[in-house]
């Protein structure tokens, strides 16, 4: 990391950038412009402590976004829900059986409670489209995940002119990033948190044993610290879905994935 140095005079400056949804077109698969607010903003400041001696340089970025996102998944029509899998070009088999339902349409009766209760929890009605359109049959907005634009930067650094030979430079940085991201397509679960922190330093000592022999003397340090939650618990997940047999009888962040 390169910073700035500060002078015998003051400097400073500030920026900031805005972006808006008042500025966006919106998406192909949007009919309205999603909601977005985002602000990347900051200063910096730098100056003597002790003329010619002693300097100091503080920088600070900050960036905010509140947004929507569009989006589109595919989610089992009514007549699936239901059991009628009339649309389809190929059998589905009765295990019990082994003979085809007729008309493919799975009798009520045989539907797992199991499956209808995750199916409600996981999956919205579709909202798009003709009532056997099977992909992208649900649209609509969402709060949306901030990646990387939720964030806050700082550094200060101090140099010291110890003499005609030695400079000493000292600097200290903080970074805190909290990260909202998506696991799947579903509008109603998916979403983990991530916190990182990272501060840094370094001292680094300058001295010049001649016009062409000098040594640096520089130690650093780094500590990141990164937290991750889901924000479903998964046990609830199962139970709520009253799926009985061998479970975990503690919470477990997370949705469970299911192979079918």
């Amino acid at each position: 990391v390169v910073t700035k140095a500060g002078t015998d005079q003051f400097h400073g400056s500030l920026f900031e950038d805005y972006n808006g949804d008042a500025l966006n077109t919106r998406s192909y698969f949007s009919t309205v412009v999603p909601f977005r607010v985002y602000n990347n903003f900051g200063g910096s400041i730098g100056g003597p402590i002790k003329k010619g001696k002693l300097f100091f340089f503080a920088d600070y970025e900050g960036s905010r976004e509140s947004a929507q996102l569009a989006l589109v998944a595919n989610v089992p029509t009514l007549a699936e829900r239901a059991g009628n899998f009339s649309n389809l070009t190929y059998p589905l088999i009765n295990p019990y059986t082994g003979q085809p339902f007729y008309q493919n349409q799975i009798p009520a009766g045989m539907i797992s409670t199991v499956s209808q209760n995750l199916q409600t929890a996981l999956y919205p009605d579709p909202n798009y489209g003709p009532p056997s359109l099977q992909a992208g049959n649900f649209r609509g907005l969402v709060k949306s995940q901030n990646g990387f634009t939720d964030f806050d930067n700082g550094d200060a650094s101090i140099d010291y002119i110890a003499g005609q030979r030695d400079t000493l430079f000292l600097r200290a940085s903080y970074r805190h990033l909290p990260v909202v991201n998506f696991t799947g397509n579903l509008p109603a679960v998916g979403r983990f948190y991530e916190d990182r922190n990272t501060a840094s330093g370094v001292i680094s000592e300058i001295h010049v044993f001649a016009p062409t022999l000098s040594n640096e003397f520089r130690i650093g340090y780094t500590n990141m610290d990164l937290s991750y939650a889901a924000e479903e618990d998964g046990l609830s997940i199962l139970q709520e879905a009253g799926l009985q047999g061998s479970l975990v009888t503690t919470p477990i962040k997370g949705v469970p994935p299911f192979t079918i």
